[in-house]
């Protein structure tokens, strides 16, 4: 090749190199192009998504919240108040207060799952059972819940969870059978001694691998004692701290509100609950459940022994 070849050979390869570049530059656009496209179609399905799933929550929280009672049956010698706060993200509270065939007896319910989908499976299950001799009679309470989680077992998911705490009263004589599921808010107020008892669990969490033996307990109320539940959505709001409510401040609660009537004493919970987290609706379910004893309960337990 002469030497007056070069500049024009190196000018030709230049300019090819220049049009692979171009092509490359072009290729990488429409690249850059489509995928924008696709960034933009994958947002507008996630918006859609989001809409379907907060329309979904919602419509589990309005089921929820028409499926909690907002009345009680007359039980004569018992005050009671109840307040449900369906959660923004999270929901799974159902409680409940029951007669039993014999009505000087009666049950008090409150579950707390980790899920709509667990709620509403604990819901069936307990609904079947309450029609049944085990519960109405009063049969033992390791055997209800027994009968209960076995059933629920079979249709749960690795991931579902439930706390769980059922009560059985008489009536005649002041005493309440119980055993609670994992961590919930339980109190027992002792007016006479101005006593707050926070009730331990009697077993863990239930989850698909935990045990079918539960252990019970019991205690006797008093005139004017009280026994107070509240959901892991009430102990566990926290503030912008991290720092949750906790059993603690509920007993302080208590404890400042000894003669305070049973709807006064729901509110200032969940008022002290607002205020500590700063959040007008809770992330999570919350529910407060109070019971009192009247003076005349004794007088109605002595008439019937």
């Amino acid at each position: 090749m002469s030497q007056n070849n070069r500049p024009d050979s190196s000018i030709a390869e230049l300019k090819k190199r220049i049009q692979e570049l171009e092509k490359d530059l072009a290729s990488r656009q429409a690249e850059e192009g489509l995928t924008k496209k696709r960034l933009l179609e994958l947002s507008s399905k996630i918006e859609k998504l989001i809409e379907f799933t907060t329309d979904e929550i919602q419509w589990a929280q309005k089921i929820q919240k028409t499926l909690s009672p907002t009345e009680f049956p007359h039980i004569q010698g018992f005050a009671m108040s109840s307040k449900f706060i369906p959660g923004l993200q999270h929901g799974g509270d159902y409680f409940d207060i029951f007669e039993m065939e014999d009505h000087l007896n009666f049950g008090v319910i409150l579950s707390s799952s980790s899920g709509y989908g667990m709620s509403s499976l604990f819901l069936g299950v307990f609904l079947k059972m309450i029609s049944t001799p085990d519960l109405r009679q009063g049969k033992s309470i390791d055997a209800i819940l027994r009968k209960i989680t076995q059933q629920l077992r079979g249709e749960m998911k690795d991931i579902d969870q439930m706390s769980l705490f059922l009560g059985l009263i008489d009536r005649r004589r002041l005493e309440m059978t119980y055993a609670q599921i994992g961590e919930l808010g339980v109190c027992h107020q002792i007016y006479e001694r101005g006593e707050v008892k926070t009730l331990v669990a009697t077993a863990p969490t239930f989850s698909k691998k935990s045990s079918d033996q539960f252990e019970s307990g019991q205690i006797t109320f008093n005139p004017k004692d009280r026994l107070v539940l509240v959901s892991p959505g009430v102990v566990d709001a926290r503030n912008a701290g991290g720092k949750s409510w906790g059993v603690s401040r509920l007993n302080e609660v208590l404890r400042h509100s000894l003669d305070a009537n049973v709807h006064d004493i729901r509110n200032e919970i969940l008022l002290q609950v607002e205020q500590f987290s700063s959040l007008s609706e809770p992330i999570k379910d919350q529910t407060v459940l109070v019971l009192e004893i009247k003076d005349r309960a004794l007088k109605l337990a002595a008439d019937r022994d």
